[in-house]
């Protein structure tokens, strides 16, 4: 599920989507309907990690920000599903 802007009927812009096979919700910006420039992972697990993206990939190092509350997730979670 995508929350954010479209333009001509792709992702663009800074936006939030929940990977439903990888299980995590990514938080950043989309390049032609692709992951692309800064942005941060939510894992199930509480994990938080924030970095770079080009063309749907994780690039460069990324830094663990984080370990958010099982509420946290729950609301990150949720707030991506809708």
């Amino acid at each position: 599920m995508y929350s954010g802007p479209y333009e001509d009927g792709r992702r663009i812009g800074k936006g939030r989507l929940y990977d439903a096979e990888r299980d995590e919700v990514y938080d950043g910006e989309f390049e032609n309907n692709k992951k692309s420039g800064a942005g941060m992972i939510y894992l199930r697990n509480g994990q938080v990690m924030k970095g770079t993206f080009r063309n749907n990939m994780m690039e460069g190092p990324f830094e663990n920000c984080f370990k958010a509350s099982k509420q946290q997730v729950e609301k990150i979670f949720k707030n991506a599903h809708r």
